[in-house]
């Protein structure tokens, strides 16, 4: 039988126990859809500032829920850096993901000189997204990238060129026009 139910009374004995600890573990062992409410996990963290035991888990975190997952990421930056959460997320759609919440919501945290090369990874990836939904079709010359690409100073150009006409499919005709410009070839 399911044994999710078992483990989560299991952990709320632990965090009645004041073992928070234990109860976190408890949680986190089990498949996220046998977890009956993700929020339990997300609360446990912040109530009992649980950072440290979930810094190297943010994965995990995301799998439960990536909206609550991203609201902790920016809410607590300072205990989960970007270049920290970014070299845990191996799977290049979870890391698009997490590069996105980065410009959108800690573009300060984000423009900083140490994250280079996590702009660089940040347009390879939006090129080569199978699902670029976020492009507004109500404002076609004005995508996310295009965004991204104005905005960061750190973007090699020659890479993003490369990446907008050769990975993208369809190639992303605006984004190669404003780097083409930026690069000091405006025909």
């Amino acid at each position: 039988g399911n044994v999710a139910p078992v483990i989560e009374a299991r952990a709320e004995l632990y965090a009645l126990d004041d073992r928070p600890e234990q109860a976190l573990k408890c949680l986190l062992s089990l498949n996220p859809a046998d977890l009956s409410d993700p929020q339990v996990v997300f609360d446990l963290v912040d109530n009992k500032q649980l950072y440290a035991a979930v810094r190297s888990r943010v994965a995990d975190l995301a799998a439960l829920s990536r909206d609550k997952a991203a609201e902790m990421l920016v809410r607590r930056v300072d205990r989960f850096p970007i270049e920290l959460v970014a070299h845990q997320l191996e799977q290049d759609d979870l890391l698009l993901w997490y590069l996105r919440i980065a410009f959108l919501e800690m573009p300060e945290a984000y423009s900083e000189p140490q994250h280079r090369d996590l702009h660089a990874k940040h347009v390879h990836l939006y090129a080569t997204s199978p699902a670029r939904a976020d492009d507004d079709l109500d404002r076609p010359y004005d995508s996310e990238l295009l965004r991204f690409l104005q905005w960061s100073s750190f973007v090699p150009l020659q890479d993003a060129l490369t990446a907008c006409e050769q990975l993208a499919s369809p190639p992303l005709h605006n984004e190669i026009v404003y780097i083409l410009g930026r690069m000091g070839q405006p025909k």
